[in-house]
């Protein structure tokens, strides 16, 4: 009797673990979803729509596996842990460029300058030909300036109205 008892647990952990990842998957894809109707709604740029609507999908079908292994009764407190120190140890070693990342995510979403505008910015002047999550580009005197966005979003920038003679 204790061998059906042991399987019963055992079957209805498994149907339990399966119903948790499909739940949260549904709520992942669902998450994707309204961020991206919402985007088109506010028209914020599509990139960083794209961005967050993948990392809440993402971090929600993380959740979702780590707390189906929680129910089979596996310990997650050492995947947990190991995530937070992975989690670390990236942004340690990435720092400039999630630096750059998150103040072209914020260049994209606050739009303090567009594309054809002619900035000054940490002693560059050019028009603006391109914003990336990395670098804002500027042309002026037939060359390409490539400026990283964290020094964009740190330094003062100053957008003309008309065109600088250059």
């Amino acid at each position: 009797m204790e061998l059906i008892d042991h399987i019963v647990l055992i079957f209805g952990q498994i149907i339990a673990s399966v119903i948790i990842v499909a739940s949260f998957w549904f709520g992942a894809w669902a998450c994707r979803t309204v961020i991206r109707r919402m985007g088109k709604f506010r028209k914020v740029n599509v990139d960083v729509v794209e961005i967050l609507a993948q990392a809440a999908y993402g971090g929600l079908l993380i959740v979702g596996f780590v707390t189906a292994l929680g129910t089979l009764g596996i310990d997650t407190s050492a995947i947990i842990a190991g995530l937070g120190l992975t989690s670390l140890a990236l942004g340690l070693a990435l720092r400039d460029s999630v630096s750059n990342l998150i103040a072209g995510l914020m260049i994209l979403i606050y739009q303090p300058f567009h594309r054809t505008d002619h900035i000054w910015v940490d002693d560059q002047t050019g028009e603006v030909m391109n914003i990336t999550l990395r670098y804002t580009e500027l042309r002026a005197e037939g060359k390409r300036i490539m400026i990283p966005n964290s020094v964009v979003f740190n330094k003062t920038v100053i957008v003309y109205d008309e065109p600088v003679e250059e």
